[in-house]
């Protein structure tokens, strides 16, 4: 794409070309949040007096997964790269499980991580500002309706990705 093109340009860029891929996306949300009839099926169910019954299969499953997420889930650990370095890894270390502590990253990681397995992406932004005389790190949740990128990207760290953004607030 050229530079001038703009952000609008990139963003319908993406809509038009991950529509069925979101409708998908939109339906598995659905699923997971037991929404699996339309309202016409369950017109249809209660005009006979049977109940729109839903068995959990789907929930089930991602149940399952981010369990295990979590079950194998490590404590951030810096490591020296020589033996010179020990005393600035453990700092560095107590400093990434202070941040860990104190951002609840590992019910946002279990967020995201959900996202990602029914969506099919999620993620975050760590912002840092300055208050007084010290630094607070903050870690936000992006939904995955909520983010952009270039949807002829291939790679999955999108290092070859022509844009990546976000739409609105989080």
């Amino acid at each position: 794409m050229a530079d001038n093109v703009s952000f609008k340009d990139h963003f319908e860029d993406f809509v038009n070309a991950t529509e069925e891929e979101r409708e998908r996306a939109e339906a598995r949300r659905d699923y997971r949040d037991l929404k699996q009839w339309s309202e016409k099926e369950a017109a249809a169910l209660e005009a006979r007096g049977q109940a729109p019954i839903v068995f959990d299969q789907f929930g089930k499953k991602v149940d399952a997964i981010c369990g295990l997420e979590i079950q194998r889930r490590s404590d951030p650990k810096a490591l020296p790269i020589t033996p010179k370095h020990e005393k600035a890894s453990d700092a560095i270390t107590d400093a990434l499980r202070y941040v860990e502590a104190r951002t609840n990253f590992d019910e946002i990681a279990s967020e995201v991580f959900e996202d990602k397995i029914v969506e099919g992406y999620g993620g975050v932004i760590i912002e840092v500002s300055e208050k007084k005389d010290d630094f607070v790190i903050e870690i936000n949740q992006l939904y995955w309706d909520r983010i952009y990128f270039d949807p002829h990207s291939r790679r999955k760290d999108f290092k070859d990705a022509k844009y990546f953004g976000i739409k609105g607030s989080f």
